[in-house]
């Protein structure tokens, strides 16, 4: 996957955490084209015409919620496998925990709890094998990001933790 093809959407009511997540993306894959938008069909219909390799989602939102987004998106075939990162200011993690492809992060993310949220939907992507057991997979995966990225093992203090974390060289 060359750079100008890899996609992120942003889906946030909020002009600001839209434009700041959207830079934190651009900066973490560089060459990724950052799409904002600012509520969930208008998310919906970017996700039809660009068709994005991942999602971040507010799940507060006017018009449609986070849930009533994600329900929509996995309706039709072009939405179904898109992983989902979902974010709020609400521990509304309880909604998102049965979904496949979705991972929950309380807003403000801590430093690093988005590119951990990330590398878990990466997991599930590549089959819910640990990050440092799919070798061929994740440097293609890799390759496809654009990042010059390594795996380090890492220990992990909550229950579920990352077996490893990406981090930029």
């Amino acid at each position: 996957m060359d750079a100008p093809s890899r996609r992120i959407l942003v889906v946030d009511d909020d002009p600001r955490i839209g434009r700041l997540t959207g830079k934190l993306l651009s900066k973490m894959f560089l060459g990724a084209n950052v799409f904002v938008s600012p509520s969930g069909p208008a998310g919906l219909d970017v996700v039809r015409q660009h068709r994005p390799h991942v999602i971040i989602l507010d799940h507060v939102m006017p018009e449609m919620d986070g849930k009533e987004f994600l329900r929509d998106l996995r309706t039709d075939t072009w939405g179904r496998d898109i992983p989902v990162l979902v974010m709020s200011g609400y521990d509304l993690d309880v909604l998102y925990r049965e979904e496949p492809k979705v991972e929950f992060l309380r807003k403000p993310p801590r430093r690093g709890a988005m590119e951990d949220a990330l590398v878990k939907l990466l997991i599930q992507i590549l089959g819910g094998k640990p990050v440092l057991e799919c070798t061929e997979e994740f440097l293609a995966l890799r390759e496809g990001l654009g990042e010059k990225l390594f795996v380090e093992r890492t220990s992990s203090r909550r229950p579920g933790g990352l077996l490893g974390r990406w981090r930029k060289r």
